[in-house]
């Protein structure tokens, strides 16, 4: 038996949706990847047997995507062209154009999906591609939801606003104009859990997802001196104790960037403030490359929507 939900997982990566997806435990199965990334593309595989379609998105048309009879859409287009960091050129970025295009073809379908997913990041709500998103939606009759949602109000020690964007097809085939919904959500960015019941859980800290040696300080993880006398001191926001509830946002620059691209753990007590602390007083560490991603791994055993 076919699954109900049959899903195109676009800007794939190394497959964030398609865990999503899965975890999300409902009937529904990824037909078809599409990411222009080789090593991307490897791990995906590697996580889920399935190999993705590695060309670009703007080789692709219509009749091609109708093939996979598929009914959703997952979207995670690069946000490079919205992060407030960045210039913002929005939809003048060559970066944003994968997206546009979507956008585009998704008006060309004849059988357009049912369901589309998009994630982006903070910011992506105030841009010109929104809008466009946003017009096509109205213009095909999809009822769409806005949010702007962050890991930490579902327990997850991670300072990451996104935005989200959820959409639902009607059908003007078997609804008369009169019964259909108005989109009741139009121009509103929900920033908590709308639905009943209220979604709690408890908070978790950083320690709680550290590996168990980490404390150990090997040296390859430390941060090195070099850096920490450039810098004399960091920001208080981007350092991480194991018994705090917070961390800041991590890059794809995290590791061989040492500003703005994620948190620092530090490992014993000083004062983060002080430019005139020793070096040797001062550990800092890297967070290990899996430490991220287990804090999500360890929330989705013990919690479910439904």
């Amino acid at each position: 038996m076919s699954a109900s939900v049959r899903a195109l997982e676009f800007f794939s990566g190394i497959g964030g949706m398609h865990f999503g997806l899965e975890w999300a435990a409902i009937d529904a199965k990824v037909v078809a990847a599409f990411d222009i990334n080789p090593q991307a593309n490897a791990c995906y595989n590697h996580n889920f047997g399935l190999e993705p379609v590695e060309k670009s998105i703007q080789d692709l048309n219509p009749k091609e995507l109708e093939r996979y009879d598929a009914n959703c859409w997952l979207m995670s287009p690069p946000c490079q062209p919205y992060t407030r960091t960045g210039k913002q050129l929005d939809d003048k970025d060559a970066r944003a154009q994968g997206f546009l295009f979507l956008l585009d073809t998704l008006s060309q379908m004849a059988s357009p999906p049912m369901y589309i997913f998009i994630e982006n990041v903070a910011n992506f709500e105030q841009s010109r591609t929104r809008q466009k998103l946003i017009d096509i939606l109205s213009k095909l009759d999809y009822i769409y939801q806005e949010w702007l949602l962050n890991p930490v109000q579902f327990g997850i020690p991670n300072d990451r606003p996104r935005y989200y964007l959820t959409a639902r097809k009607q059908d003007r085939t078997t609804l008369p104009d009169s019964l259909l919904q108005p989109n009741l959500f139009y121009g509103r960015l929900s920033r908590s859990w709308m639905f009943e019941p209220p979604f709690v859980v408890g908070t978790l800290t950083v320690g709680e997802f550290l590996q168990n040696d980490i404390l150990c300080n090997d040296p390859v993880f430390k941060i090195p001196e070099r850096l920490l006398r450039s810098r004399g001191s960091f920001d208080p926001l981007v350092i991480a104790k194991p018994s705090h509830t917070r961390t800041s946002c991590f890059t794809k620059a995290y590791g061989h960037h040492g500003v703005a691209s994620g948190a620092f753990l530090q490992t014993r007590g000083f004062d983060v403030c002080n430019y005139h602390s020793k070096c040797n007083s001062i550990v800092y560490m890297y967070f290990l490359f899996n430490e991220p991603t287990k804090s999500f791994l360890e929330f989705s055993k013990t919690n479910r929507f439904y």
